[in-house]
């Protein structure tokens, strides 16, 4: 329930249909969770609360509640976000990072010349966000949201709502189970505006105005019942950390038993809130005992909130919520203590349980396997042991679907490479590791996703493809290595060994010859593009800088006269460098496109862990093959993978399989950087320099 803090009381609350309920409230968090013991799968329930904020311990009534006026926020955003607001209107205009885009609509905000008029560019500002990249660590997490617009409707609603307040205009934030949206008004809060900025669907419902009392108690008689009998199944130890966990001393707990009492009030005893409590042990009691209560509770009944204990857990509200992984940390600290046989006999019914039976996700599982191994030490016996079990029960092999939002490949494959030097892991972490190729890496893979890139790319004036060939540029390294050594079938008409009857039918060639295929291509793959700052390239791009200034009488001049505005000058010298760059990275490009794809060659190029710098796109994998060359010197300059995945020298074999080209030739940039380096030594400058000439730089000075 919405906009809660530890000082709020629900104090009345009317539901229909009038159905029993339990309402409990978290007093650090001020969190009210509504149980509705009777609700019928997909039943729809429409229920409207009274909140009053008091000091602990205080009472009021229902009616006491309806006649006290309720002090007003909706128009004051906190400090903190009036801070960033304040400079971000002051100096978006100037900001490089921001797109026109975003400054336009920044701009149309400021300059609304009523509160209607702001709401909707607020709200066309909100809708926008896409992607989800997520902030670096320490990070302030509203200016992140407020700048790269990036998440789902928990993130754009709370943006919506600080631009809204900070503007004078009262809004407020509207959770529910699936989605988040804003409520504002024009009229000092006397009607409110319903504004749904996208990421769920929801519908809006009439809350009328009757209310009856609400009912504070510890928890469902279920969770109590099931409670008192996993006690009594445990041992001294399972029973002092169930105790504990319910936040009630063994004394208590035991005399509730006795007598067959409720057990005494607690502001949470949920399964989860118990389990989660329990599993913060970080011991093998405390974990055992947990797995056992997941395992009383029947299956079909399993919340969201139980289901999400096997991967990340949220806690905590708005920008103080802290996420964490209960079972990962737990299994972690179990490890490090040399108990990792009681904890993977623990884990196997836990899985079965949760995953198998429960529908809880399984990416969640996986990234929680993947966390918990990832941040152990491999070299200790107890944790090879573990990672062996996952391995053999298919705990660590990628899902063939899942949830991108929550995906984590790298992390995934770091960890699958680092078991795969374990000589007794070895077998098993490689056909695990040909999975992950074949499903982030495999022909086509996420190809749209580039594609969309590549429309944007081709939208910049800046990055026009003016190089037409490759200027006598070439490297005997890539052409030797292309050479396909395998040997071929050819069929002639010199008569030699015995003839094959059905193609001298048809008057084919019919005389087989064995033939070295000398003539052909391998396939390329290409993952990265080669090291520009090498020395060695460097120095042609000085020389083909200065070559252009030297037989260029006006540009000379220009560059060399002091009366000259500095700074226009050193903007000509700037994109004359730029120009000079593309020159011969365009050069080079047409140069690999030219030999990898004469004589049946075919050319494929990957990225890992890759951002666009065209497009909003964070994190993917994939793999295309490039249609022109200019498309392949988009890729080369706009796709940026990670060093970790360009710069690995051992999976040349796991990307020929997942590319279907067991004879290809995998350049990474350490091979391509040999390759660039024979390139720009051969490559004539003199005709490059007349390329320069050929294009309207000064268009692009003026």
């Amino acid at each position: 329930m919405p906009s809660l803090t530890p000082d709020d009381y629900i104090v009345a609350l009317r539901m229909k249909p009038d159905l029993p309920y339990t309402l409990i409230r978290d007093r650090y968090t001020g969190l009210h969770t509504l149980y509705v013991a009777e609700a019928e799968d997909n039943q729809n329930i429409q229920f409207a609360y009274v909140v009053e904020q008091r000091k602990p311990r205080e009472k009021t009534s229902v009616e006491e509640a309806w006649s006290e006026a309720s002090n007003r926020f909706d128009a004051r955003c906190s400090e903190g976000m009036k801070t960033v607001l304040e400079k971000l209107f002051r100096r978006f205009r100037h900001i490089d990072e921001l797109s026109c885009e975003v400054k336009q609509l920044l701009e149309t905000i400021e300059n609304a010349k009523d509160p209607e008029q702001r709401i909707n560019a607020i709200e066309h500002y909100c809708q926008q966000f896409s992607g989800n990249a997520a902030p670096e660590y320490g990070a302030n997490l509203f200016h992140f949201l407020v700048t790269r617009r990036q998440g789902s409707c928990r993130h754009r609603a709370p943006v919506f709502v600080a631009f809204c307040r900070y503007f004078g205009i009262p809004c407020r934030q509207i959770i529910n189970r699936d989605h988040a949206f804003a409520e504002c008004s024009v009229d000092g809060g006397q009607t409110w505006k319903f504004v749904d900025l996208g990421g769920a669907p929801v519908e809006a419902t009439e809350i009328l105005s009757k209310f009856q009392p609400t009912k504070r108690v510890s928890g469902s008689g279920g969770e109590s019942k099931r409670i008192k009998k996993l006690f009594k199944g445990a041992d001294s130890a399972q029973q002092q950390a169930l105790a504990e966990a319910c936040g009630i001393s063994l004394e208590e707990l035991n005399t509730a038993l006795e007598t067959g009492g409720a057990l005494p009030v607690t502001d949470d005893l949920s399964n989860s809130g118990i389990v989660r409590n329990l599993w913060d042990r970080k011991d093998v009691t405390g974990f055992a005992t947990g797995v056992s209560m997941l395992e009383s509770l029947e299956t079909d009944t399993l919340s969201s909130d139980e289901k999400a204990l096997v991967g990340n857990v949220r806690y905590g509200r708005y920008y103080n919520t802290r996420i964490y992984k209960p079972m990962s940390e737990a299994v972690q600290q179990i490890l490090a203590d040399g108990d990792e046989v009681q904890v993977t006999e623990l884990l196997k019914p836990l899985h079965s349980k949760m995953i198998v039976q429960g529908g809880a996700n399984p990416q969640q599982w996986l990234n929680s396997m993947v966390d918990m191994l990832s941040k152990s030490d491999l070299e200790t016996p107890p944790v090879i042991r573990l990672a062996d079990e996952a391995l053999t029960l298919g705990w660590l092999d990628p899902l063939p679907t899942c949830d991108d939002r929550i995906e984590n490949p790298e992390e995934h494959w770091q960890l699958l490479w680092a078991l795969e030097s374990i000589d007794e892991l070895k077998a098993k972490a490689t056909h695990c590791l040909k999975m992950w190729y074949r499903k982030f890496l495999s022909r086509e893979k996420n190809s749209q996703v580039w594609q969309l890139a590549y429309e944007n790319f081709q939208k910049k004036k800046n990055d026009t493809f003016f190089i037409t060939h490759c200027h006598d540029g070439s490297s005997p390294l890539l052409e030797n290595d292309i050479v396909d050594p395998s040997i071929q079938i050819v069929w002639t008409d010199e008569p030699e060994g015995v003839p094959n009857i059905e193609r001298m039918l048809v008057h084919d060639p019919a005389f087989e010859q064995l033939n070295s295929g000398k003539m052909n291509r391998r396939p390329v793959i290409i993952v990265g593009g080669p090291d520009w700052n090498a020395r060695a390239i460097k120095e042609k791009h000085e020389t083909l800088f200065q070559r252009k200034v030297n037989t260029s009488p006006d540009l000379k001049q220009l560059l060399e006269n002091t009366e000259v505005n500095s700074f226009f000058v050193s903007q000509v010298r700037k994109k004359l460098r730029h120009r000079c760059w593309q020159a011969i990275q365009q050069a080079f490009t047409h140069y690999l496109y030219d030999v990898t794809l004469s004589k049946g060659g075919r050319l494929m190029y990957c990225w890992g862990h890759a951002s666009f710098r065209t497009s909003s796109e964070l994190c993917s994998y994939g793999s295309h093959d490039p249609s022109s060359r200019k498309e392949l010197y988009a890729m080369m300059t706009q796709i940026n993978s990670s060093y970790v995945f360009e710069h690995s020298r051992k999976d040349a074999c796991f990307l020929k399989q997942a590319q279907n080209a067991s004879n290809a030739l995998v350049l990474k940039p350490y091979e391509l950087k040999k390759i660039a380096r024979e390139f720009v030594n051969s490559v004539n400058l003199n005709s490059l320099c007349d390329a320069l000439d050929n294009q309207s730089l000064w268009t692009d000075w003026e």
